[in-house]
């Protein structure tokens, strides 16, 4: 006889199952938690990039409308052709329109006035209609923040600005207070 009896047990497959099943409800726990995550890094992502891209035209027109009024418009004796700015802003904008919908150009030309010590606004044009855009610059604002270009060496300024507002899409809800909505750009010459 055989002392040693062998006996056949189940083998102890619960434990094993339940550690398993834990295993597998913490990944899904950490998935729900990590999916979420990442696409709000990749929509945050997707969004800079589109907004730094905006930018960079945003600031290649500015200084496009403000070269073509400087060198087009201001005559060697400071003399501004407002028709000549007029036209400039409406081309540039259609430009502007075709590669950025609703954005809008102004450009404003400014002369300093050395018996009043300040700034004067010799043309003002947009091509939008008026109150849908506010100037970052005045003729109050501008030797203060401007005082380096508006001196009696360099008594004309032409300032071109571009406002752009993005669309909004629903999907960027979570990311849109990080990423501002209304972009600008402005260029001094």
């Amino acid at each position: 006889m055989n002392r040693f009896k062998s006996t056949t047990s189940q083998p102890h497959s619960e434990p094993n199952s339940t550690i398993a099943s834990l295993q597998r409800g913490v990944f899904l726990i950490e998935l729900t938690a990590l999916i979420p995550l990442l696409l709000v890094v990749l929509f945050a992502g997707v969004q800079l990039t589109s907004s730094l891209g905006t930018t960079q035209i945003m600031g290649s027109i500015s200084r496009e409308v403000g070269n073509r009024v400087s060198r087009t418009c201001i005559s060697p004796s400071n003399v501004v052709d407002d028709s000549c700015v007029a036209a400039a802003v409406a081309e540039v904008n259609s430009y502007a329109d075709q590669e950025l919908p609703g954005t809008v150009v102004s450009v404003s030309v400014y002369m300093y006035d050395s018996s009043l010590g300040a700034a004067q606004l010799l043309s003002f044009h947009t091509h939008s209609s008026p109150g849908l855009t506010q100037s970052r610059y005045s003729a109050s604002t501008v030797p203060a923040q401007l005082p380096f270009i508006l001196n009696p060496l360099t008594p004309v300024a032409t300032i071109s600005e571009v406002f752009y507002t993005r669309p909004q899409l629903a999907v960027y809800a979570v990311i849109e207070p990080f990423i501002p909505k209304d972009l600008y750009e402005a260029t001094v010459f």
